[in-house]
């Protein structure tokens, strides 16, 4: 049995598994307490709008009817930016594949999520699904959701708690 502790504050799990709420990355392991005084988490989902190097036909055939998530392990996908627009690179049924997706409708802070999920400061999970299109539903949509742990920015010169908003009324 390995017993874990948190790696910030020290706190140990009194069982042989990991307590609710307690998360590993890597070597670091949280308690529920740091991770939300150090991370927040964020959802992205955008559409596929080409699988780059092969046809839309066997991307389909390829996710077959592994619909729900099609890479629920580590190191099974990477978030890129190629060109300036988002790529991810998913690991389907034995092979690689590169899928662009939709930067069109890239707002502010789904952009920065994005950038910092592919620059390694952020980690998280992909699922891959369909959705039926607006005007049928026999055609789909190829969408990919990311659920990503962003480190939270800190408030520099306050004082007081981090999570305090600052005056106002000045």
């Amino acid at each position: 049995m390995v017993r874990r502790s948190c790696s910030y504050c020290g706190r140990r799990a009194l069982r042989g598994r990991l307590p609710r709420g307690w998360k590993v990355h890597g070597d670091t392991t949280l308690c529920l307490q740091c991770r939300r005084e150090r991370y927040r988490l964020r959802s992205i989902t955008m559409q596929v709008v080409e699988s780059i190097g092969a046809a839309w036909r066997d991307l389909r055939t390829a996710l077959g009817g592994s619909w729900r998530r099609a890479a629920p392990r580590d190191g099974t996908w990477q978030a890129r930016i190629a060109e300036g627009r988002p790529v991810v690179r998913v690991l389907i049924r034995d092979r690689w594949w590169d899928l662009r997706l939709r930067s069109a409708a890239w707002t502010g802070g789904q952009r920065a999520a994005y950038e910092k999920l592919a620059s390694g400061k952020a980690a998280g999970e992909l699922s891959v699904y369909r959705v039926p299109t607006e005007d049928s539903t026999q055609h789909f949509e190829i969408m990919c959701r990311m659920v990503v742990w962003l480190p939270r920015e800190r408030m520099e010169n306050t004082q007081g708690p981090q999570h305090a908003l600052p005056n106002r009324s000045s």
